[in-house]
């Protein structure tokens, strides 16, 4: 198995793990609620409602009905162990912990890559072994120099943004979120570090490339629309999470972006590994199919929270108060 074989495997993994707890509400309703969302709902004019726990995903809530408790033993077994693997959990400002690791690993793998570390010896190894192990004769095109370092360029920034974000705009808060949600963020991020530049491997592998090995040749016109993207997208939602911030607590969103969806900054991080996927499309193709099978897990795990969030801010505020958002997708989702 090649690195960007098992780079798309955790990817879809993650996936197709998301896509089954969100499909049993047992475990959608223990693993995939947490802050506001996990919080008791009143809609003006009512009593307090408890979170739904049938319809989430990795954040929210649904409507279940109450696990019936054992007079003798408190519940089933497995009721029991599900109780207690989701009452392990972490600070919801653990979310930092994303952020840092996203840019810990830029900084690593440039030095790695630049200085032919030993951790990307390792990598380049794993690879020749796969290629010998299938008996390839024939090298297959990979990204270029240029790409792998603009590439890098753009997740350290969505890196160090993000982190500022988390640090500046985030308000202290009591919330929790599993350590599964935790453990799934971390493994994300770390496996986005190589993801960015795996497909450069063949050229990787037959130079030691250096910053004055750069090439300064004019940009393609779909290097121009993935850059303006990434950056318009960027920007859309730094817009978005400092308004946010600004709100008072549990507080329906107005602004134009949510007037026409729920959240509009996941359909905002969507558009940024959009931009990237396509960017780095290795010569000869239209995508990059590691960092496509990223956006799938991005879309997926967004998707599902979105979802959430529009049942709590329909049960919150009321149905009336949302009608005619999309969740992320205009006219689709």
């Amino acid at each position: 198995m090649e690195p960007t074989q098992a780079l798309r495997g955790f990817f879809l993994l993650a996936t197709s793990t998301v896509l089954l707890v969100n499909s049993i509400p047992p475990l959608r309703s223990r693993f995939l609620v947490y802050g506001p969302r996990a919080a008791p709902t009143t809609v003006k004019g009512s009593t307090p409602t408890p979170p739904p726990q049938k319809s989430e995903t990795t954040a929210q809530h649904s409507r279940t009905p109450p696990r019936a408790k054992d007079p003798v033993n408190g519940g089933n077994p497995i009721s029991r162990l599900l109780d207690g693997v989701a009452s392990v959990q972490v600070p919801h400002s653990w979310f930092t912990h994303f952020y840092l690791v996203s840019v810990a690993s830029s900084i690593f793998w440039a030095a790695q890559i630049l200085l032919q570390g030993r951790v990307f010896d390792m990598v380049l190894a794993w690879q020749q072994d796969a290629s010998l192990e299938k008996k390839d004769a024939l090298p297959r095109m990979g990204m270029t120099l240029d790409q792998v370092a603009v590439m890098w360029l753009l997740m350290a920034m969505q890196g160090v943004r993000r982190l500022y974000e988390s640090v500046v705009l985030s308000k202290p808060s009591q919330s929790k979120m599993s350590v599964l949600h935790w453990v799934l963020g971390v493994g994300f991020y770390v496996a986005m570090g190589i993801a960015i530049w795996v497909e450069g491997i063949p050229l990787l592998r037959e130079t030691r490339p250096t910053i004055w090995d750069l090439g300064i040749a004019g940009p393609s016109m779909r290097t121009l629309l993935c850059i303006s993207g990434f950056l318009f997208a960027s920007g859309a939602q730094h817009d978005c999470h400092r308004y946010l911030a600004s709100l008072e607590k549990y507080t329906l969103p107005e602004i134009p972006m949510f007037q026409v969806f729920v959240c509009p900054h996941y359909t905002a991080e969507c558009v940024i590994y959009l931009c990237l996927a396509i960017l780095a499309a290795p010569e000869g193709s239209l995508i990059n199919t590691t960092i496509f099978t990223a956006l799938i897990f991005i879309a997926v795990n967004l998707g599902i929270t979105a979802e959430l969030s529009r049942e709590w801010y329909a049960l919150k505020f009321g149905e009336e108060k949302i009608k005619g958002r999309w969740r992320m997708v205009p006219y689709f989702y």
